[in-house]
């Protein structure tokens, strides 16, 4: 529900009950439908939660016009509860008479008596231009909530203007109020303007929640009982709210609008879902899987029931690449013998469907663990997440390929060294400069490949945010995500990249690790109790070369990342991410020809 903003007239839309609620009986009997002890009201700050942060068109306006970030909001406080923004605010000013005491306000603090009304005029068109889209998975929350009988409010600090009345944005019909500070003469953060708005609503504090994005609104509605929540993003604010409320209010992290150039036809998809699958019909919702997948990964509601599809992209592709029938044959397959895979429904080989080859399989609601120090769990907890995922990674590893019919599903033997063989090509294809790490282990690798014992299913990214756990049980796997990488090879390869995150720094921001952390505090094994678990959970004896599969591991993640900084530059990407990927190369290689020696040192000992 992507619409822009507009300047409307005061009260031209203000303070109306929603017409399909405006008869009194019908609107009272509808609001009680809530439990007693539930969440009466939801208030919603405008600006960083239903619309744009203005932040962003500040600084952007600021940089553009040679202006240290965050001047013009430093003079804001500069001027405090009298100064002329605030004043603007609480409706004594009106935009046109703001421009000059404000321009006269920056001029103090910056010293620059070029910031004049005219310039302030430019920033402030700049900034209500920033504000021109309402977030479409907000709104649907919020229909969601009036929906299920909760009284919303839009709380404010508005302005108005001689020319063109308030800033404000379609879909306001849906709220039971709107409180503008310029209207009510009080702003955020003054007290009296929240208990104002709880006695619009009719609630107390305690029966209200409060979403704003700047965190000196939000402290004193907590003074009133109010529950807030500090929307940093939207989609983490909505996870929030859906757990303060209790409710499902449509939204799964995760998801958002469809991206541009990745549209399906929804009408052929849902005719095919329903005469060629059989699956119940009802609306249709389709949202695009936010993550950086190469394989398009799409949200599909039909009435109450979630799936997943997953497709290749759109456009020329090369042999072989985003083999999502792969994928599919491999979950199909593991399934039948007990791996968690989410429940497939079918592959379609036909491109005249939705434009490219897809599957559709359930979408599995559960937790995913982003953070591999699990910060949300207790020790006990984390210790039986870490035992689930190793029991998984070994069942995985257990499946007799023959008797699963996917015995052709790669070459057999030598994995590791037509690995390193494709990756080193890869890395010399992308090399920007010389990495003296990369090219010590590149050879080393090649010279000290250990005899492959046995021939499994890898996963080729098993860590635990690519596992879907219970809600309630942590002990409990219900899913394995991400089989893009899987592929016939040597089973102790994918248990030792399970270990990476054991000696990344916790605060990477390439791969967020262990390394630092008081793992037996925590509950957390160490990788040697967790490949020592591992050994134990396959029926196999421990093995003397871990360090060699430490350092295969770490090489593979550094071609690739080196890859990514080839082409980062090559596309004039971002500075800041291409640089990243192009330091932690570099860090991975280091980390690599570590391990490597590592290995080294413990041959000689074995010798």
């Amino acid at each position: 529900m992507t619409t822009k903003y507009s300047y409307l007239k005061y009260p031209k839309i203000f303070l109306r009950k929603p017409k399909s609620v405006q008869n009194n009986v019908a609107y009272r009997s509808f609001h009680t439908t809530l439990t007693q002890d539930a969440k009466k009201a939801v208030i919603f700050d405008m600006g960083g939660v239903i619309l744009p942060s203005p932040f962003a068109a500040a600084y952007k306006w600021e940089a553009k016009n040679n202006y240290e970030k965050g001047s013009v909001f430093s003079a804001i406080k500069y001027g405090g509860s009298t100064g002329a923004w605030a004043r603007l605010e609480r409706g004594e000013l009106t935009l046109e008479e703001f421009y000059e005491p404000f321009a006269q306000e920056v001029s103090a603090l910056l010293k620059d008596k070029t910031f004049t009304a005219e310039a302030v005029e430019h920033f402030m068109t700049n900034l209500i231009a920033g504000l021109d889209r309402t977030d479409q998975d907000m709104m649907e929350a919020i229909q969601s909530l009036k929906d299920q009988g909760v009284k919303l409010a839009v709380l404010t600090n508005n302005w108005k203007s001689d020319k063109f009345g308030h800033l404000l944005f379609e879909g306001l019909e849906v709220f039971d109020h709107v409180v503008e500070s310029c209207v009510v003469g009080m702003r955020k953060p003054e007290p009296n303007i929240y208990q104002h708005t709880l006695d619009k609503l009719g609630v107390n504090g305690e029966d209200a929640v409060f979403l704003d994005d700047i965190a000196g609104n939000l402290s004193p509605a907590k003074k009133f009982g109010i529950t807030t929540i500090k929307v940093n993003d939207v989609p983490s604010a909505l996870v929030e709210l859906q757990k303060v409320m209790e409710m499902d209010l449509g939204y799964t992290p995760g998801t958002s609008k469809i991206r541009k150039g990745m549209d399906i036809d929804q009408q052929s998809l849902q005719n095919y879902l329903v005469e060629s699958l059989k699956l119940s019909p009802g609306p249709m919702k389709v949202k695009q899987f936010q993550h950086g997948q190469s394989n398009p990964t799409y949200l599909v509601q039909m009435g109450v029931k979630k799936y997943v599809l997953r497709k290749k992209p759109p456009g020329k592709l090369l042999p072989g690449a985003h083999a999502i029938e792969r994928e599919y044959k491999i979950m199909n397959a593991l399934g039948k013998h007990g791996v968690p895979v989410p429940p497939l429904h079918g592959l379609c080989e036909d491109s005249s469907v939705i434009g490219t080859p897809f599957y559709i399989m359930d979408f599995v609601p559960g937790k995913i663990y982003k953070d591999p120090s699990l910060p949300e769990l207790d020790p006990e907890s984390r210790k039986k997440v870490y035992a689930a995922m190793n029991k998984t990674i070994a069942q995985i590893h257990s499946v007799d390929i023959h008797e699963a019919e996917i015995a052709d599903y790669g070459k057999h033997g030598d994995y590791v060294k037509r690995q390193v063989k494709t990756w080193s090509r890869q890395y010399e294809a992308s090399k920007t400069e010389e990495i003296d790490s990369m090219n010590k282990v590149m050879d080393w690798l090649s010279k000290n490949i250990p005899e492959q014992s046995k021939t499994s299913v890898v996963h080729g990214d098993f860590r635990v945010d690519n596992l879907i756990f219970d809600n309630d049980d942590p002990s409990k796997v219900l899913a394995v995500l991400d089989w893009e990488l899987s592929t016939l090879g040597d089973p102790l390869s994918d248990a030792a990249y399970g270990c990476m995150a054991h000696h990344m720094p916790h605060q990477s921001k390439m791969m967020r690790g262990l390394s630092g952390l008081d793992l037996k505090a925590l509950g957390i094994p160490t990788d040697l109790e967790y490949m020592k678990e591992y050994f134990k959970n396959c029926g196999i004896e421990p093995i003397n070369t871990y360090n060699f599969y430490l350092s295969f591991a770490f090489f593979r993640i550094a071609a690739i990342l080196q890859g990514v900084f080839k082409r980062s530059q090559q596309s004039q990407a971002s500075g800041e991410n291409a640089n990243q990927a192009g330091l932690a190369a570099q860090m991975f290689a280091d980390m690599s020809w570590n391990f490597a020696k590592k290995q080294e040192e413990a041959n000689k000992k074995l010798n």
